[in-house]
């Protein structure tokens, strides 16, 4: 008889280790299911809800000074400029720290009120931009056009590279306006054909943002400072020098004879031309002007700085209420100065009042339309 080995025995002690480890997992397994099925729920939080909490936690970052509201604060080492305010709501404003300058939206009405996003410029600098359809177009820091395409359903932000600038082309200065006297909405509601106006250099050139062509509105022999086109599309006003010029501009947006003379200023220009209903107005460091834009001659001084003050800022609302900056923190003709010295000014189409103070703070007056 041939005996056949058996196989080893396996370590039963072992085996009940493993056995009583898989009955304590199954132990806590089942006393967790049935905590979770008689603990109660929680009570549902509505919409209306977390929209009020929202709100709640916005108001505690808001700092108040009498009727001034301080709406944004600058980062550390950051500065705000080029405070705008467009048809839809929003504020934009540059924001510059140690890298690249960036343009800020805040929303200051609807659900998403509070909310600020930065347009996405992807390092391109900017060199000026004004507001369009929710998002800005641009003048970035080599001189081309750029638009960008604030967050919709469909898509995320974007930037648009419309234009490249001639060869050797000067530097865009001061602050463009954006034309669209000329402008067709499309089907989805945006502008077309509209056009992005600047100086360069001794000219003034616009760009149709829809096709990328460039038009030289103006031509002359010294430096352009800034310029503006007026509501209806046929007539320019820029600064030279201390000179206040202005030119009608035929059907392809390109000056008609040479710019005639609307002041000469006995102080330093300030900002840039605002044309309202016809008329234009212009900032001396001594007060503002009113002037027909079409050159006939008529025009006032609207408002006069006191002595030893200094316009620094002026902005004008949609019916016409004139809002001055002059000296350190006194807004005229509010009652109360602001809390910081004044920069810039923007009036929203509902009449608020806007301000860029000192430090890059974007403050709102809340009782302006009041």
């Amino acid at each position: 008889m041939v005996r056949v080995p058996r196989a080893a025995l396996e370590d039963v002690s072992e085996m009940q280790l493993w056995e009583g480890l898989l009955v304590a997992a199954m132990a806590i397994a089942f006393c967790h299911f049935a905590f979770q099925a008689i603990r109660p729920a929680p009570p549902a939080k509505d919409d209306g809800a977390v929209e009020r909490d929202r709100k709640r936690a916005l108001a505690d970052t808001v700092v108040r000074s009498g009727p001034w509201e301080l709406l944004e604060k600058a980062r550390p080492g950051e500065t705000f400029s080029s405070l705008r305010i467009d048809d839809g709501l929003h504020a934009f404003w540059v924001a510059r720290g140690a890298g690249e300058a960036v343009v800020r939206r805040r929303v200051l009405r609807g659900c998403l009120e509070g909310r600020v996003g930065d347009e996405p410029l992807s390092g391109r600098g900017v060199a000026g931009y004004a507001p369009l359809d929710g998002g800005v177009a641009l003048f970035d820091g080599s001189g081309a056009v750029c638009l960008t395409i604030p967050e919709n359903e469909v898509t995320g932000p974007e930037i648009v590279r419309v234009h490249e600038p001639p060869p050797d082309a000067p530097e865009v200065a001061g602050a463009p306006a954006l034309d669209v006297s000329r402008a067709t909405r499309s089907h989805c509601g945006g502008f077309m054909h509209a056009a992005l106006v600047a100086p360069r250099g001794s000219a003034v050139v616009a760009v149709d943002l829809t096709s990328g062509r460039e038009a030289t509105v103006y031509a002359g022999d010294d430096p352009v400072a800034a310029a503006a086109v007026s509501e209806d599309g046929t007539g320019l006003v820029l600064f030279v020098g201390d000179r206040v010029l202005c030119a009608a501009l035929d059907a392809d947006r390109r000056a008609t004879g040479d710019a005639a003379e609307l002041l000469r200023a006995d102080a330093p220009l300030v900002g840039a031309p605002v044309f309202r209903g016809g008329r234009v107005f212009v900032a001396t460091a001594r007060g503002v002007h009113d002037l027909a834009w079409d050159g006939r001659g008529d025009g006032a001084l609207r408002y006069a700085a006191p002595a030893g003050d200094t316009v620094a800022a002026f902005a004008l609302s949609a019916s016409g209420a004139l809002f001055v900056a002059a000296g350190a923190k006194t807004v005229h003709p509010l009652p109360e100065p602001a809390p910081a010295a004044v920069r810039e000014l923007a009036v929203s189409p509902g009449g608020d009042l806007y301000c860029l103070a000192d430090h890059g703070c974007l403050f709102k007056y809340a009782e302006a339309a009041k």
